[in-house]
This record gives structure tokens, C-alpha cells and sequence, in this order.
């Protein structure tokens, strides 16, 4: 038997889509089979639980709270704007020294061009 191929096969047609409820794991559950067997039975035990005791009601709850009033200092940032302030001005003195230092030691090379 000779079979002759020609081009590309003819597409398959695919299936249909059929629409199913959101309910379908449901209906196709399986439930587990129980047995008959009675429940394990509990051994009692020697332990005793023992619960929060009641609570005396003869005798009124009396907190021993200390009010304490709050005092206002006095306060100032004078001294921390001068400390500042000092810093500050250390810190440019050292930054003008370092860019002075740097000159001289790096000075500028002017470039003669022949005329």
C-alpha cells in the first residue's frame, strides 16, 4: 500500500468546551468511608487543673499611685549655637588652609605656546 503525502495534513477540528459549574469538585467528591469502630477510650488522669481563684470583693481596690507635678526649667540654646558656631568656623578655617597648602604645591603651570 503506497501512501502518498501531499502539503501540510488538514487541522484537526479541536473539542468543544462545555461549561461546568463552580460546584464540580462537590459533586465528584469522594468521601472517606468511616468505620464503626467505637472512639478510643480516655484513661483518667492523675492531673488537676486548677483555675484562676475568685476574686475577694470585701476588700476595694486601692492603687498607690504618687502624683508627681512636672517642673518647668529653664532652657536656652545659646550655648549650643556658640559650640556651633565654633565648629563652623574651625571647619572653613581648615578647609582655607588645606586649599592654601594645595596651591603650593600644586601652583598653576601656564603653558607657553611658541609664536
Amino acid at each position: 500500500m503506497v501512501f502518498l503525502f501531499q502539503g501540510i495534513a488538514p487541522a484537526k477540528p479541536a473539542s468543544l468546551t462545555c461549561p461546568k459549574s463552580p460546584a464540580f469538585a462537590l459533586k465528584n467528591r469522594v468521601r472517606s468511608v468511616r468505620t464503626t469502630s467505637p472512639p478510643p477510650e480516655e484513661k483518667e488522669s492523675s492531673r488537676i487543673v486548677h483555675g484562676n481563684p475568685i476574686p475577694h470583693y470585701g476588700v476595694p481596690f486601692m492603687p498607690n499611685l504618687k502624683h508627681k507635678v512636672t517642673e518647668s526649667k529653664p532652657f536656652s540654646f545659646d550655648q549650643r549655637d556658640k559650640d556651633m558656631k565654633a565648629r563652623k568656623e574651625a571647619k572653613i578655617n581648615r578647609m582655607l588652609e588645606d586649599e592654601q597648602v594645595s596651591e603650593f604645591l600644586h601652583p598653576i603651570r601656564w603653558i607657553l605656546t611658541p609664536n
